[in-house]
């Protein structure tokens, strides 16, 4: 259950900080060379839980063809997340992607 308040906060914060999110970044992760893009349109945004927190997001279609490899962030359990991120991507279809998958370099913690 999420009140109200804590809902209008969030939303706050997130209008507040939006033009913000593409130009931040830890430089820990400078050597990912990622692509970052906003995306503005008039959909609301959908919401998630993720870690006890309300999180908003907008669904994007990216051609598969535009990825040149996936890098998992940090976590406790990365051996995990990589075999598992290799097998749905091969139950997918994209055997060839599944072979470009590294592991962030930077510490979980």
């Amino acid at each position: 259950f999420v009140s109200r308040e804590a809902l209008r906060v969030t939303l706050s914060m997130h209008s507040t900080m939006r033009p913000f999110f593409s130009i931040i970044k830890n430089p820990s992760f400078e050597y990912e060379n990622e692509e970052r893009f906003i995306c503005e349109d008039n959909k609301p945004p959908k919401y998630r839980f993720s870690n006890g927190h309300l999180c908003p997001y907008k669904e994007i279609r990216i051609p598969i063809n535009a990825l040149e490899g996936i890098v998992l962030g940090p976590t406790l359990t990365s051996d995990l997340d990589m075999a598992a991120l290799q097998s749905y991507l091969v139950d997918k279809g994209l055997n060839e992607l599944s072979k470009n998958i590294s592991v962030s370099k930077v510490p979980y913690r």
